[in-house]
């Protein structure tokens, strides 16, 4: 695999795109270990550990705005030690591409940095506070891209051969309606065995039904097994424009 350069990196959380403002980016994923030497297991020279619980943290920095209600201050402000907000982060923003997404606590958010002469800065960190399900490993089903508004039905972003969700696994979705809300919009996710989704089977529905406010939305686990393997994002029903961004994952 070749070295990647970070020029197409993306964040979403909640219902901002901090993408446009970030100029800095850590998503990390941690296996928290406790040492277990025994007088006996120490006879080998060695030290034992084991796995105990597991962390995720997101961290990023950028320049800074509180341009209207729907931009950074307002939001971060509002949300700082507020749990489950749903980020979706990742390298590429193309759909299709590798997307991590989790829900979190926003932990610290700072600002102004900088000196006399400096543009504005931010920081803020997060931490996991879905203990139950924590980081999901999926991909992109709908960029953010240029801003693009959806106002109209169907499927929206790209069919994907995500694959088969085994009868152990779960099916895991995050959804952003970024900036201004339009009046609702209904967006569930679609299974086939095919690209051409010839014979769709709706599989989930985010929040349970209609949706009326910008933000960041978790899909209800979908359990398996279910052997289609192409998926895809559907508006269903919509009033308005609305910003969309998306990803689901399998594990």
């Amino acid at each position: 695999m070749g070295v990647l350069a970070i020029t197409s990196a993306f964040i979403y959380c909640g219902a901002v795109d901090i993408t446009g403002a970030a100029d800095e980016l850590t998503c990390r994923a941690e296996a928290e270990t406790r040492e277990s030497t025994t007088l006996r297991s120490a006879q080998t020279g060695w030290r034992s550990f084991k796995n105990t619980l597991k962390a995720s943290t997101v961290s990023n920095s950028g320049f800074w705005s509180s341009d209207s209600a729907a931009d950074l201050d307002p939001d971060f402000f509002t949300n700082l030690g507020v749990s489950n907000q749903v980020i979706t982060c990742g390298m590429i923003e193309t759909e299709g591409e590798l997307a991590h997404f989790m829900r979190h606590m926003t932990t610290e958010y700072t600002f102004p940095q900088g000196n006399v002469g400096d543009l504005a800065k931010f920081a803020l960190n997060s931490s996991g506070s879905d203990g139950q399900i924590g980081q999901i490993r999926g991909k992109l089903f709908k960029e953010y891209g240029s801003g693009t508004a959806t106002s109209s039905t169907g499927a929206i972003g790209t069919g994907i051969q995500l694959g088969a969700v085994g009868g152990a696994q779960f099916l895991y979705g995050a959804l952003h309606l970024f900036g201004t809300a339009g009046t609702s919009i209904t967006v569930i996710v679609q299974s086939d065995d095919n690209s051409g989704f010839t014979t769709p089977t709706t599989r989930g529905t985010f929040n349970g039904g209609s949706i009326t406010a910008a933000g960041g939305y978790w899909l209800t686990p979908v359990a398996g097994a279910i052997t289609d393997d192409y998926w895809r994002l559907n508006v269903s029903a919509i009033s308005g424009s609305w910003v969309i961004g998306g990803a689901l994952g399998i594990r």
